[in-house]
């Protein structure tokens, strides 16, 4: 099945409850700019940004063109852009980056296939970022 749709179409059809992970399906393609309140699970086409505060797993057959605004995050899949993370960023031995990365630490083993420009650190531009850009319903 392959899905087709642009992201206001999918949000209203996301029904949670209140702890629980996002799962975002492989399958889908996705286009525009999302923002979790919680950890998730990343599966699909994204052409676009993610947006959270909490912890986004990108799995293997997820790609992403865009930007990715993270508490913290394993890449699994292809990205192709900018991710930023306050907190940890672990790109996997099957993933595939490109762009710009960063966050307080990264982790790369052996065998991901990675051309990043890193801006490591506890006072890496994103920290700065978090604070000033927020939006309210993600800070609480």
């Amino acid at each position: 099945m392959n899905w087709n749709v642009k992201i206001k179409e999918v949000l209203p059809l996301i029904k949670k409850e209140e702890d629980s992970p996002i799962l975002i399906s492989e399958g889908m393609r996705l286009e525009g700019k999302l923002a979790f309140n919680h950890s998730g699970h990343f599966a699909a086409r994204l052409v676009g940004n993610v947006k959270s505060k909490h912890h986004i797993v990108f799995d293997k057959c997820s790609k992403v063109e865009g930007e990715i605004r993270v508490g913290s995050c394993e890449i699994l899949g292809h990205c192709i852009g900018k991710v930023s993370a306050t907190g940890d960023v672990t790109i996997k031995p099957s993933a595939k980056v490109r762009g710009v990365c960063r966050a307080k630490s990264v982790v790369v083993p052996k065998g991901a296939e990675v051309e990043v420009d890193f801006d490591i650190g506890p006072q890496s531009s994103m920290a700065r970022w978090v604070k000033q850009t927020t939006p309210d319903f993600i800070k609480k």
